[in-house]
């Protein structure tokens, strides 16, 4: 048994990855940078990351410094990258073929300003590009031919910002242009591909009509629009051309084709085509007459002519087939060659090029099989103080989802008294249309001119009040009985009301109350999506409030943008010098001990403490193998994350980047699904 894992999924995985950030309940990214000590074996040489419980599910929080959140800006689809290099055979588009998303059948050029992407639609039966594709109109709905005989279509234009952001030597971004894609045409066709070129085919013949060729019948004239004179050295044989194609090649009418149905010889040599041109060609009007290519499929309309020539071994070869009109709608089809074929016995075998689905253009990222993800996260010195800019680091991880510590809320507009350690969902709420029976002796809502069967169903959370005691509680629909206008919940709270209110209410977030005073509550617990100028509410006690400032561990909000993953400990005095990333103890080193990283005038920071290190001045804070210490105050601040909530998605080891005050680092990593 076979089975294969389509680029689509994959691409469908990175879309949902990218969505997830721009999303209401949207997922949280953030970029983990760690591992200030370095490595046991020395920083000469990277060690390799190993999927352990121990390296993947616990070092990345024992040892990490900060994070980071990534935005829906600092993602990409990334393809791998091909710049276009003159004298390079290129793989053209083919729908048949099995192994074109491991070929360069696309470029990327660039200026001062911008790069820009080509898929190449022809290669010129397999020659070398030599000329640079340089067509920049993102509207155009057709192909760019360059004297080299290749076809390109141009795919996107991206900013040399965006570019050099998620670039590397190795893959680029790519996205859909709106443009592009909204000139796309499913099912067109562009191309139809030489297989083989047999041989013995006539010449195209070309002229210029004069306006004594624009004749109904000879010498009659009348100027209709299907019959034409041809040029005194077309053949002379009756019929030579049936089948054939006139195409207005310059002046009025050009770029029409005709399928020729008639053509009288001898002196008179003048051809009847299927049906009047649009526009009629006059006098200023140029022709080709060619072998006709008609495509059979599903699709509708689409046509050509082919261009016959010699060279050194071969007379008379189909050496390319030129679109007039590229049709639509094609799944399948087959191309067949009619007309000025002299009585041809070695016959070209030709096939139109179907589209991806949508056309050209449609879907860059799909139709160049993107199954990479870029990140690219630039962190700006300190990050306006919220970021460490001591010491180095050797690691960066990816965290999905982690949960916040030391949350204070600050509340107004507050009523009640937050339950020990109860649910707080910070949420948005409307007030359905109505009065309720509140009874707390059973689990039913009755309600009066109320639409609750439109408005709620199983699994939502409402928001019940009584008005007159200002008592309220969250609760979760069990069930919607729309004859009675009823609702059953989980349960009821201890009060009884005959004019309550219900509530729709949107949970946007959560926390753990971890102590409160109001207007003061403290969350352990707390996703980062808490936000000032909503309300928040207590899912047992019923207590509210609106949201009017945010603090993590007393650092003022900074909208969940970072986040400081050391321990920090107050210090009263310090004694002797003490190196980063030395090994500090309380009382024994097997009992309680943790890595220097940095310090300020106030604390020091640690990362990956062992046991307890208690706020004592009494029992300073040891370098292990000197007299230095620090003699510690009152005040103690754990990571700003839960150690182990989250994912950790994906982790990178590094030579040592040492960070300063006035440095950035850009930090790309692609994923491959």
């Amino acid at each position: 048994m076979t089975n294969l894992v389509t680029s689509k999924f994959k691409n469908h995985t990175i879309s949902q990855i990218t969505e997830s950030l721009t999303e209401p309940a949207n997922t949280s990214y953030y970029l983990l940078v760690g591992d200030h000590i370095p490595y046991t074996g020395g920083d000469s040489e990277i060690p390799n990351v190993t999927e352990s419980v121990e390296n993947v599910f616990l070092k990345p929080y024992q040892t990490g410094i900060f994070g980071k959140r990534i935005s829906s800006s600092d993602l990409s689809f990334m393809i791998k990258r091909y710049d276009w290099t003159s004298n390079t055979v290129y793989e053209m588009y083919d729908e048949q073929d099995d192994e074109l998303q491991d070929k360069q059948f696309y470029v990327v050029t660039s200026d001062e300003s911008n790069f820009f992407v080509y898929k190449v639609l022809d290669n010129n039966n397999g020659a070398p590009s030599i000329q640079k594709p340089t067509d920049i109109l993102e509207s155009a709905c057709n192909f760019i031919t360059t004297s080299d005989g290749y076809k390109w279509k141009l795919m996107c234009i991206m900013s040399s910002s965006f570019f050099q952001k998620f670039a590397t030597d190795e893959f680029m971004p790519i996205v859909t242009s709106s443009n592009v894609a909204s000139n796309s045409t499913p099912g067109a066709i562009d191309v139809v591909k030489i297989t083989y070129p047999g041989s013995g085919y006539v010449t195209s013949l070309s002229g210029q009509l004069n306006v004594d060729d624009l004749r109904s019948s000879i010498p009659t004239f009348s100027g209709d629009s299907t019959n034409y004179r041809l040029i005194p050295t077309a053949s002379s044989n009756n019929g030579f051309y049936v089948g054939s194609a006139m195409y207005i090649s310059s002046g009025t009418g050009s770029g029409q084709l005709k399928k020729i149905t008639s053509y009288i010889g001898g002196s008179t040599k003048v051809i009847t085509v299927e049906s009047d041109f649009n526009i009629p060609p006059d006098s200023t009007s140029s022709y080709l007459i060619a072998p006709y290519v008609e495509i059979k499929g599903d699709g509708i309309t689409a046509e050509g002519y082919a261009v016959v020539s010699n060279n050194a071994t071969v007379n008379s070869f189909i050496h390319n087939v030129v679109i007039t009109n590229r049709g639509e709608n094609y799944t399948y089809g087959q191309a067949i060659i009619s007309g000025n074929t002299g009585g041809v016995s070695n016959s070209a075998v030709i096939r139109p090029i179907i589209p991806p689905k949508g056309g050209h253009g449609s879907n860059g990222d799909q139709e160049l099989f993107s199954s990479y993800l870029g990140f690219s996260v630039n962190i700006s010195n300190n990050e306006n103080g919220f970021v460490s800019t001591e010491n180095d680091y050797r690691s960066v991880s990816i965290l999905k989802d982690p949960l916040f510590n030391g949350v204070t809320l600050t509340l107004a507009n507050t009523f009640g008294n937050f339950s020990e350690t109860e649910t707080i969902y910070q949420c948005d709420v409307k007030l359905l249309a109505g009065n309720v029976n509140i009874s707390s002796t059973n689990t039913q809502v009755v309600g009066t001119s109320t639409d609750f069967y439109n408005s709620l169903k199983s699994n939502d959370k409402v928001l019940l009040a009584d008005p007159v005691n200002n008592l309220r509680c969250l609760r979760t629909v069990v069930s919607v009985n729309n004859t009675t206008q009823t609702i059953t919940v989980n349960s009821l709270p201890s009060f009884t009301t005959s004019s309550g209110r219900v509530y729709f209410t949107d949970l946007l977030c959560s926390g753990v109350r971890a102590g409160n005073t109001l207007p003061y509550v403290e969350l352990s617990n707390a996703e980062p999506k808490f936000v000032i100028g909503k309300i928040v509410i207590g899912e047992s006690s019923g207590t509210f409030g609106n949201v009017t400032a945010i603090d993590v561990n007393e650092k003022s909000y900074n909208n969940w943008l970072t986040f400081d993953n050391r321990s920090r400990f107050q210090y009263a005095s310090k004694e002797g010098i003490i190196d980063e990333d030395t090994v500090l103890y309380q009382g024994a080193l097997s009992l309680a001990n943790c890595y220097y990283h940095s310090a300020n005038d106030t604390y020091v920071f640690v990362t990956d403490t062992r046991g307890v290190i208690n706020m004592d001045p009494i029992e300073p804070l040891l370098v292990v193998g000197s007299n230095s210490s620090f003699t510690l105050g009152s005040n103690k601040y754990n990571s700003d994350i839960q150690k182990g909530s989250g994912e950790i998605l994906y982790r990178e080891n590094y030579f040592p980047v040492s960070r300063s005050n006035n440095q950035s680092e850009t930090i790309k990593i692609i994923l491959s699904f």
